[in-house]
């Protein structure tokens, strides 16, 4: 870790496949990890070679300042094991999160964990203001997809609309890109480009 002086002020390992990296304002660290990160690769987890475990192992950790682990996601959260967390979008000092192979939405906060069922599928962005939520992304053809909805107290996601992301430039410009949800805004990277699309623009 390295302060705002360029000085190296902390050192830790923070384990194999990392899909996502987000800091907050208290200087905690949210990782999310894909299947290797999580099930052990590069020789993490194999007995075979006395391997340690992945410490990605939860899907999702929480470091504090020093890079400690301070929080794990648990196994008894309620809403499935995160074979591969496809979404992580960290407000503040809470995390939101999307994973394989439910994909419910969850919310950590204060280290207590609440979540929402969601039939969409692999979805690459989550963008709330806690109410409200757009799901962008899925499989092969819904690449592009916009699933927005309500977050219930029925614990489910109520879908409002599903539509489709457009970047300026028409179909030529959808090739390659990569999008992330940070609070109730929408980011993408697409070449040199970065745009944002607040959660109003997404509920349009």
């Amino acid at each position: 870790m390295i302060d705002s002086t360029g000085q190296v002020v902390a050192e830790a390992v923070l384990g194999d496949g990392i899909e996502h990296v987000a800091t907050t304002p208290a200087g905690q660290t949210w990782v999310g990890y894909f299947d290797e990160g999580v099930f052990g690769n590069h020789g993490w987890g194999d007995p075979d070679l006395d391997g340690p475990e992945p410490v990605g192992v939860s899907g999702l950790v929480r470091f504090d300042e020093r890079l400690q682990r301070t929080w794990e996601y648990p196994d008894t959260a309620g809403f499935g094991d995160i074979y591969d967390c496809y979404a992580l979008n960290v407000t503040g000092e809470s995390a939101w999160a999307c994973f394989y192979d439910g994909f419910p939405v969850v919310r950590i906060a204060d280290d207590a964990v609440s979540g929402w069922t969601n039939k969409a599928s692999g979805v690459r962005a989550v963008v709330t203001d806690g109410l409200r939520c757009a799901l962008v992304g899925g499989y092969g053809a819904d690449r592009d997809r916009v699933v927005t909805g309500l977050l219930t107290d029925r614990g489910r996601l109520d879908v409002r609309c599903t539509t489709r992301l457009a970047l300026p430039g028409g179909p030529a410009a959808t090739g390659r890109y990569t999008v992330t949800g940070r609070g109730d805004v929408l980011h993408v990277l697409t070449g040199t480009a970065h745009l944002r699309l607040d959660l109003d623009q997404l509920f349009t």
